[in-house]
């Protein structure tokens, strides 16, 4: 990597359950989503991209998908919550994503849909489907506090993991 370069990985909160009576912004995942997110930290520490920094959104659904990402984890990864990002507009998302730390290689976006495909099109000028616990990786060519401050559209998309094309966790059922 470059000096400026980075990585962002924008990542979707894992499949969530509807219980009635209970408000969006609360509800909680299911035993699908609990899985996938087990299954997407251990692809991310298998790939090397575990990030150094995760902002997320404070809804009990993407706090839950770290909670079970860290589960299966040596240790925690570094997050912090931020309102704006439940159910945010891409501008939100870049305001919170030039507050990541210089010293972060390789930061994490932790949110909701339309943000996370409207995100990774604004950056990469990519339309992609990102369904629930999916990451995109995007190669960024500046520092964190530059993002989004240039002509959109111009780094590149690296990859995109899905949990349902991920081996299962052993002792778990896909």
């Amino acid at each position: 990597m470059t000096a400026q370069r980075r990585r962002l990985l924008i990542m979707r909160h894992a499949k969530s359950a509807y219980p009635a009576g209970v408000d969006d912004h609360d509800r909680p995942l299911n035993r699908r989503g609990e899985r996938s997110a087990r299954r997407m930290a251990r692809e991310l520490a298998s790939l090397g991209l575990l990030p150094d920094h995760v902002a997320l959104s404070d809804s009990r659904r993407t706090q839950e998908t770290l909670w079970f990402m860290n589960d299966g984890l040596p240790q925690p990864l570094p997050s912090h919550q931020h309102r704006a990002l439940y159910l945010p507009s891409v501008e939100r998302m870049l305001k919170v994503i030039r507050t990541f730390p210089s010293a972060a290689k390789t930061g994490m976006i932790l949110s909701h849909n339309p943000g996370c495909e409207g995100l990774t099109h604004a950056l990469t000028g990519a339309l992609v489907r990102v369904t629930t616990a999916n990451v995109i990786e995007v190669t960024i060519e500046s520092g964190w506090s530059e993002v989004g401050l240039t002509r959109l559209g111009t780094h590149a998309l690296v990859r995109h993991l899905r949990p349902k094309e991920l081996p299962p966790l052993e002792g778990l059922s896909p």
